[in-house]
């Protein structure tokens, strides 16, 4: 199996993963809060409760809106991919 391109070095993957956020947003399939909780968590690598404590939610809302992003992102992943290619 050949490792993800990230891991070749091929690709920088915070900077994607703030372009793949950002195009969710773009394309309606996040909200910015969604996308702030995302960017929180999976970027900057906060636990949900030092998330929600930075963006003023609970623990609770941040995972469930981490949840629910994840699952529109991936639903729009083809257009995803059609804005990243650019």
């Amino acid at each position: 199996m050949t490792p993800p391109l990230w891991r070749q070095g091929q690709v920088e993957p915070w900077g994607d993963a703030e372009r793949v956020l950002s195009v969710g947003v773009a394309l309606g399939a996040i909200t910015p809060r969604t996308r702030a909780a995302l960017h929180s968590v999976y970027v900057e690598g906060r636990s949900s409760t030092a998330a929600g404590v930075h963006l003023g939610a609970s623990a609770a809302a941040v995972r469930q809106r981490c949840s629910q992003g994840v699952r529109a992102l991936r639903a729009i992943a083809p257009e995803l991919l059609d804005e990243l290619a650019g």
